[in-house]
């Protein structure tokens, strides 16, 4: 695979930074300087785009890789024919040392999800926390950018925040989204409502895709993006968010109906936004109520005393006198 310019350029720039790379990788860390040195001279680096295939499963292991840059889907073969779905790698982590090391052929498929700068030297993840975002509205009547801008907000609250625009970054190259997803514990993107080649590539350097769309308006596709939306999609999280307040729960119900997501969100005020930041960012609190009548009064005690603290619920389960308070709960009446 030849190299093209983009990989060039990252190459020159961050060669020099290799040995401290490996240095930080479990599987090499405890390598002398002069080893590392050595692996660095003898591994090759290449970029491939996101939706294209790394390795098969049953292909010959030819090397492990280094990501150094983007995210793999890991896929596993199914005795029937196809395959699942069954992990993702990210940047700074290695894949396919088992099959090197046992000398067996490769027991899983790759799939680049975000485009992948990675290092090949010759020889199951859990979900991970979204760090990139995109927001694509559903049509031209949609406030992508006021939301984007609260969506982003909200997560300075967890960490280093960066909102990018179509004017920043349609001419850059995969470096600099490199340092810029680098240097920030999350980007936000926000994307084009059409098919352009900035809403192609905001899906391809996301870890979360937020489809978003009012709550009152009509339900429809995303015309044009839906082989983007489902392409390399395993390990990456597609979710809908409907802004203002619903008509009709019937009315979600149809939106949901028109694409597969992973779950959906109500967003009427900063409240409900900073709310979707924590479920999206693994930070939710979540109650379970149990049956039993002289127990709804304890559970009325329970989460006055979390309101008391200043710990917001943001999901709640629930069976008998608890599903009856914990809807009247979600519903925001007072206790």
């Amino acid at each position: 695979m030849s190299p093209g310019p983009d990989t060039m350029i990252l190459s020159a720039l961050e060669r020099h930074n290799l040995p401290a790379l490996f240095a930080a990788l479990p599987l090499l860390r405890d390598l002398d300087s002069e080893v590392l040195a050595e692996i660095t001279r003898e591994v090759e680096w290449f970029s491939v785009p996101g939706g294209a295939t790394l390795y098969e499963a049953g292909q010959p292991a030819d090397g492990l890789y280094v990501v150094v840059n983007g995210t793999l889907g890991l896929f596993a073969p199914q005795a029937g024919g196809g395959s699942r779905p069954s992990g993702r790698v990210a940047a700074g982590e290695t894949v396919g040392e088992a099959e090197v090391i046992s000398g067996t052929n490769r027991t899983i498929a790759n799939v680049v999800i975000k485009r992948l700068d990675s290092l090949q030297h010759a020889g199951t993840q859990a979900r991970a926390t979204p760090k990139t975002f995109v927001v694509v509205p559903s049509g031209e009547d949609v406030d992508a950018a006021k939301f984007a801008v609260g969506l982003a907000r909200c997560l300075k609250a967890h960490g280093r925040t960066e909102l990018v625009l179509s004017t920043q970054g349609h001419e850059q190259t995969s470096h600099w989204f490199h340092r810029l997803e680098r240097s920030n514990d999350f980007v936000v993107y926000i994307a084009d409502s059409l098919q352009t080649n900035w809403t192609r590539l905001c899906l391809r350097q996301a870890d979360c895709v937020l489809l978003l769309a009012r709550s009152d308006g009509e339900p429809r596709a995303w015309h044009g993006l839906e082989a983007h939306l489902d392409a390399g999609s395993a390990g990456r999280s597609i979710e809908l968010v409907l802004i203002g307040r619903p008509q009709s729960l019937a009315t979600a119900r149809r939106w949901l109906d028109l694409h597969q997501v992973r779950r959906h969100h109500h967003v009427r005020n900063a409240d409900d936004l900073a709310r979707v930041v924590r479920l999206l960012t693994g930070r939710a609190l979540a109650v379970v109520l149990s049956g039993g009548g002289a127990r709804g009064f304890a559970h009325i005690g329970v989460l006055r005393a979390l309101q008391a603290a200043m710990l917001p619920v943001d999901a709640i389960g629930a069976t008998s006198i608890g599903a009856i308070i914990g809807a009247g709960w979600a519903a925001g009446w007072g206790y």
